[in-house]
């Protein structure tokens, strides 16, 4: 996550008659056009239209490790309602085999006017 640190000991220049030193990186995160992140867990928009809001609808994105993540839902969908995707989140640094999870906040589309 953005701020972590990651230390490596003894990894420095070495010296005659002086120990190496550590070398620590700073993480910065670079902003992602679709996702943001907080801690483990990432969060996304996703627009839908209003037809798809009252019955269903069925979306596939692209994850940032560039696997192909599919949504759906066969009931109404609410304005802003937010739909939790477990596990599709970042790695934690603690066990990089789990992940957090994916929170996607759905924004339906009105129409500008209506049509017959």
């Amino acid at each position: 996550a953005d701020g972590h640190v990651i230390s490596l000991e003894n990894e420095g220049d070495e010296f005659i008659g002086q120990l190496p030193g550590h070398v620590n990186f700073r993480v910065s995160t670079l902003p992602h056009p679709t996702f943001t992140r907080k801690g483990d867990d990432l969060f996304m928009d996703l627009h839908i239209s209003l037809p798809e809001s009252l019955v269903e609808f069925r979306k596939s994105f692209v994850h940032v490790d560039g696997h192909k993540v599919k949504i759906s839902r066969k009931e109404v969908t609410k304005p802003f309602q937010v739909i939790r995707i477990i596990g599709e989140g970042m790695p934690l640094a603690s066990n990089p085999s789990r992940k957090g999870d994916l929170h996607v906040k759905v924004i339906v589309d009105f129409p500008r006017k209506l049509t017959q």
